[in-house]
């Protein structure tokens, strides 16, 4: 009976005291969860954010270093069916504006819609030219668009190696009405691609139209996009023994409609005109602007802007020795707290020299980032009057 007398339990008061305690503490320790994690996930989609947007400038400048590289001529005769600028391979590197609503310097974009592409006309480039048919109803409204051409020097060099070891020779010069190039091995041209054949004097751009990986590479006239001139109306510039085969690479960067319905950097890759291939490279690349660096001095020693234009204030393509591109950046996922409307200022900060950009309202952080991208090629190897 002592014991049990000593065996006391706690009173109602005791343990209502002590709930209030735990609940205050889990209270507590829940806010402090609660806030970690809202924390961490803004650090998330930032992080993801700034990844995406070092990535898309990453990718874009590594073809706009070589813009304008067609060997080591500085000519080129083209064999193509077509007067696209597309295929302008001397230009190098021009662009699109988008002009219906006006998103030069100096002017503000409301951003009504992330779903409408609409149409051909509300861009212009420097010759007047409305977008190109390739990405016509692809591109998001209130962007700009950017194309670069260039030869790349890693795809296939001649002399090379076949697969006996011996060094791929062209067999025999080719004569100036030839439809052919035959070569001692097989090639790694594959049938559509553009290709350029040339050497430091002048160079030749037509379609191949053999068959993948053939010891011949055929210029003839033939069912692919975009085609060749018939090669009776038209020889080749030289002729020549000592020349190199060069992949001609067409790029075109816009912002499109990517999975999700969301926007993104999409790039456009038609080096094999007949099967391009497009590309979605980036998510949340909400808006694109872009200014071309002209050096109106071509014969100092300098090679610096002289002044930064829109694409379609370009005077010559030739001009052209650097581009600045600014980047509206979102966060992929949606965050907790709402993001009323926001207006960013991209390519410049005042009113003469930036394009105000207000977006739509939702739960998103955004991000302005710009760089400046020096055409490296193209500024030492340009034609200079």
């Amino acid at each position: 009976m002592f014991t049990m007398k000593r065996a006391r339990g706690v009173t109602l008061v005791e343990l209502m005291i002590a709930m209030v305690i735990s609940t205050i503490v889990l209270l507590g320790v829940g806010t402090v969860y609660s806030s970690s994690k809202r924390s961490y996930k803004v650090q998330e989609e930032m992080a993801r954010l700034q990844e995406n947007a070092r990535y898309a400038f990453n990718v874009m400048s590594r073809d706009i270093r070589g813009a304008g590289f067609v060997g080591c001529n500085p000519t080129i005769n083209s064999m193509l069916n077509s007067n696209s600028p597309l295929f302008d391979f001397q230009a190098g590197i021009e662009g699109w504006e988008f002009d219906a609503s006006g998103t030069a310097p100096g002017n503000d974009y409301t951003i009504t819609t992330l779903t409408s592409t609409g149409s051909a006309s509300n861009w212009s480039d420097g010759a007047g030219n409305d977008l190109a048919d390739e990405v016509d109803g692809d591109v998001l409204v209130g962007n700009d668009v950017l194309k670069v051409m260039s030869a790349d020097p890693s795809s296939y060099e001649n002399p090379g190696t076949c697969p006996d070891g011996s060094v791929v020779r062209l067999q025999g010069a080719n004569p100036a009405n030839s439809t052919s190039l035959v070569f001692n091995c097989n090639t790694n041209v594959k049938r559509g691609e553009l290709v350029i054949f040339g050497n430091c004097d002048r160079g030749d751009l037509f379609q191949n139209v053999s068959n993948n990986n053939a010891s011949a590479v055929s210029r003839a006239t033939a069912n692919l996009t975009p085609g060749n001139l018939n090669p009776a109306s038209v020889n080749w510039s030289q002729f020549c023994e000592n020349c190199q085969l060069y992949n001609a690479k067409g790029i075109i960067y816009y912002i499109g409609v990517g999975s999700g319905d969301e926007p993104a950097l999409f790039r456009y890759d038609y080096s094999n005109a007949d099967s391009p291939v497009n590309d979605e490279l980036v998510e949340g690349i909400e808006n694109m602007q872009i200014l071309y660096g002209e050096d109106f001095s071509p014969n100092d020693d300098d090679i610096q802007p002289t002044q930064y234009v829109t694409a379609d204030n370009i005077s010559s393509p030739d001009n052209v020795v650097a581009v600045r591109i600014s980047l509206l950046v979102r966060t992929p996922q949606e965050l907790n707290r709402p993001q009323a409307p926001s207006t960013h200022n991209l390519l410049g900060v005042d009113n003469n020299t930036r394009v105000a950009i207000t977006t739509l309202s939702d739960r998103r952080i955004r991000k302005v980032f710009t760089t400046t991208i020096y055409v490296r090629n193209k500024a030492v190897t340009r034609v200079r009057n």
